[in-house]
């Protein structure tokens, strides 16, 4: 009788033995299947997250574009590649553009060439006036950009990712067309994607755009237009900056073709300068 009560002793706290570590590799097991899941986020999220974003505060920033273009009419290619640099400061809303003087000279001369030869190209003036202060509000302002974005854009995909060896969520959508009824009376196909890469606090990394349209105007004019964009975000002041924008495009219609490519960095710069 006291073999059998030490037995049932034995047998009761080997059990117990045996659930506490079951219960402790389970607990295991569940941590890391949440943590390789990894972090979910809703559109919504992301762009609760961009609101929160301030954007009153100043900054100064010198913004480089370097354009390279290739137009082929059929009888002739013309190729450019430009470099220009302004220098851009958002200060209460406002935007103050800084051309410098070199760049202002380049620009002349461009012109006084195109006035002897008007098939002259300006390839210099046509780079600086790209950076308009649309374009510069998209690279200090690309919070307000992405929300517009995103308030239209569908969740399609979302995983983890890395993005340049940093641990990111990766959120695809499909983005409808932001056309007016008479622009989409010629369109015959459209496809906008948007790729978004999100750091550990659910901010933007990078972002990948691409865009394909293909249409016909008055019957006999076809067209064709590829677009890409790879922007890299930087979070400055509690601001949201695109400090690398690469951007592809490409059309064709009637006889002519055309393909640009350009990289643009925004640099902040120091308070005083």
């Amino acid at each position: 009788m006291a073999i059998k009560v030490t037995l049932m002793k034995k047998m009761k706290s080997n059990y117990f033995q045996f659930n506490t570590v079951m219960t402790v590799v389970l607990m295991h097991l569940l941590f890391f299947a949440v943590a390789a899941e990894g972090k979910t986020y809703t559109r919504e999220q992301v762009i609760e997250k961009l609101q929160k974003l301030d954007n009153k505060n100043t900054v100064k920033a010198l913004i480089n574009r370097t354009t390279e273009n290739t137009t082929n009419n059929g009888d002739d290619v013309i190729s450019s590649k430009v470099s220009v640099e302004i220098e851009a400061e958002f200060k209460q809303g406002s935007i103050i553009i800084h051309y410098p003087q070199d760049l202002l000279e380049r620009i002349d001369k461009e012109k006084r060439a195109n006035e002897k030869d008007p098939d002259s190209p300006m390839p210099v003036r046509t780079a600086a006036e790209s950076i308009n202060i649309s374009e510069i509000q998209n690279l200090i302002d690309v919070n307000e950009v992405l929300i517009r974005q995103l308030k239209t854009a569908k969740l399609v995909n979302q995983k983890d990712s890395r993005y340049k060896e940093q641990d990111a969520v990766l959120l695809e959508f499909d983005v409808p067309p932001n056309m007016s009824k008479q622009q989409k009376k010629y369109i015959k196909k459209f496809s906008s994607k948007l790729k978004l890469w999100l750091n550990e606090n659910g901010l933007p990394l990078a972002s990948e755009m691409h865009l394909t349209l293909k249409g016909r105007a008055f019957m006999v004019v076809s067209f064709q237009l590829e677009n890409s964009e790879t922007i890299e975000y930087k979070v400055y002041q509690n601001r949201l900056l695109s400090v690398l924008k690469e951007s592809y495009s490409k059309n064709s219609g009637t006889s002519e073709s055309g393909e640009t490519r350009s990289l643009t960095t925004l640099s902040v710069l120091p308070a005083g300068k």
